[in-house]
């Protein structure tokens, strides 16, 4: 999968920019606050409609504009070559986004993110590194589970559509259980749906930790990147460690489906009043967590800052490796703040790996001299200087 060609208008600070990425490596090189982010998450929100920074998609719109527009061209060699073109359009006093797949207007999020799963060729996956992805370390446990539903939803289709099932589901329950008169009958079928759908997403979680965890073991130590018995563990408060003898967290194989379901309507059974007290729903995946370990010890409680930035990038490339295993599709790597974030050792094993899998990657950097033949010389949000192998275009019109 690449990224042909990519036309930016009135994104963050960026006015107009319209560019032919290189099929490899492309690093964007300026100052701070100049625009190089703002590319890399234009990149991200055509590929995932939302943002890696921000969840207000009027908060995109460049200030003064009323809309913003991101388009792109991709291709994909299905044993032939195929050519998409995505657009999506945000606009700020609205406050909405709309999404086109070679000018065919796609009616919701999940229909143009189930596009790219059922049908590869008419969509991109990315992943993105950046700063803040710290907080998935030590921030709120809603940040963990977003990640890890967001990289499951990327491969199925399925998980996807029980994913958004169960939250549908969650938000009916909780509006009925503050209503002034309790529909009982009403209650039992939402906690019936709610461990139906629950159980789907804790065991898929649960497989995708597994495989997660195998890589950290097997695979990306070969990078260099990851530290010695390092794995990630999932935390229910709602699923015992053991029932019937078969362990929740840390075993080789995920629980029974039914196992699941059974232990969730039972929590929600037993908990009903109680939620009924507080106005919400206590018990489900949706309170779920997370946690990465170091030998069996927090990352958060213990962990250097080197530590953790070498737990994330590891994070990050086992993602990248479990989403081409599903998928045998690379997906775009999107990578900001990359002379801050690694040293020089783990930039070159960085590189030489999304080489060796040839992974089309976006880069930003405020030095010039890690790639000199790769670089975008960004400032004022357009680019001023350039690769003569590589056509950068700044549009006067409209690039739509």
């Amino acid at each position: 999968m690449n990224l042909k060609k990519i036309k930016i208008r009135h994104f963050r600070n960026i006015d107009q920019i319209e560019f032919n990425p290189n099929s490899s490596l492309n690093f964007f090189v300026g100052e701070n606050g100049q625009g190089k982010t703002s590319i890399l998450e234009a990149i991200h929100f055509v590929s995932e409609l939302k943002s890696f920074r921000s969840t207000a998609s009027n908060e995109l719109v460049q200030i003064n504009r009323p809309e913003a527009v991101i388009c792109a061209e991709i291709s994909h060699q299905m044993g032939r070559s195929i050519t998409t073109d995505l657009k999506v359009r945000l606009q700020s006093e609205r406050k909405t986004k709309s999404a086109w797949i070679n000018n065919e207007l796609i009616r919701s999020s999940t229909k143009y993110l189930s596009e790219k799963i059922s049908n590869p060729g008419k969509g991109f996956h990315s992943i993105a590194f950046n700063p803040s992805d710290h907080e998935l370390i030590r921030g709120e446990p809603r940040l963990r589970r977003s990640y890890l539903d967001q990289t499951i939803s990327a491969v199925s289709l399925e998980y996807l559509t029980h994913y958004r099932a169960y939250q549908k589901t969650l938000t009916q329950r909780n509006v009925l259980i503050k209503s002034f008169r309790l529909d009982r009958g009403l209650d039992e079928v939402y906690r019936n749906q709610l461990a139906e759908f629950g159980a789907h997403l804790f065991v898929e979680r649960q497989r995708r930790i597994l495989a997660i965890n195998k890589l950290l073991e097997s695979v990306v130590p070969e990078f260099g990147f990851a530290a010695e018995s390092m794995r990630i563990s999932l935390v229910s408060s709602w699923a015992p460690h053991h029932i019937n003898g078969v362990k929740f967290s840390g075993q080789s194989t995920p629980a029974s489906l039914e196992l699941v379901k059974r232990s969730l309507k039972e929590k929600l059974d037993q908990t009903s009043f109680r939620d009924q007290e507080v106005g919400t729903t206590l018990s489900g995946p949706h309170r779920d967590d997370w946690v990465f370990l170091i030998q069996e010890k927090k990352l958060k409680d213990i962990g250097s800052q080197g530590e953790t930035r070498s737990g994330l990038l590891s994070l990050k490339i086992a993602e990248i490796l479990c989403y081409f295993d599903h998928t045998q599709i690379a997906p775009i790597f999107l990578l900001d703040d990359f002379s801050s974030e690694l040293d020089r050792n783990k930039r070159m094993r960085l590189l030489q790996f999304l080489e060796k899998m040839e992974i089309q990657s976006f880069v930003t950097t405020t030095d010039g001299s890690i790639s000199p033949k790769q670089n975008f010389v960004i400032k004022n949000g357009k680019f001023i200087d350039h690769d003569t192998d590589i056509q950068v275009i700044e549009s006067n019109g409209l690039i739509i």
